[in-house]
């Protein structure tokens, strides 16, 4: 029996491994299509449903915050602050990552441009203002 016919036959399998990765990258993709549906992404790193996970440490945040402008865009602040730890309309919240009392920091925006930021005090995992 000749090998070519064979393959000719019944399928080659040259194509497979290419068929395979295609395969894992519609996977992947759609993997992560679905992540997103639940929630509104912020700076492309992680994504708004209450609780987010802060990009930098908050003492990473604190010491890049006295950057912060008035006038920058959401994507400036993103870019210097990362993501935030919440968002609660235009408001983003970075806190620290142990539980209790602490301070928050809260970026204001109007609409796509930074008005205002400040320290409030955390008590219990709960922001005050």
């Amino acid at each position: 029996m000749d090998r070519t016919n064979s393959r000719a036959r019944h399928g080659t399998t040259r194509g497979r491994p290419a068929l395979a990765a295609v395969a894992i990258l519609v996977s992947a993709v759609a993997a992560v299509a679905a992540g997103g549906c639940t929630t509104t992404s912020v700076d492309g790193d992680h994504a708004t449903d209450g609780v987010n996970r802060q990009r930098y440490d908050f003492e990473t945040v604190k010491v890049r915050a006295k950057r912060l402008q008035k006038g920058m865009t959401t994507l400036d602040v993103s870019m210097l602050l990362g993501s935030p730890a919440q968002v609660r309309g235009e408001r983003w919240y970075y806190r620290p990552s142990k539980a209790g009392p602490g301070q928050v920091l809260r970026v204001t925006f109007d609409g796509n441009v930074l008005k205002e930021w400040g320290y409030e005090p955390l008590i219990l995992g709960e922001m005050f203002r």
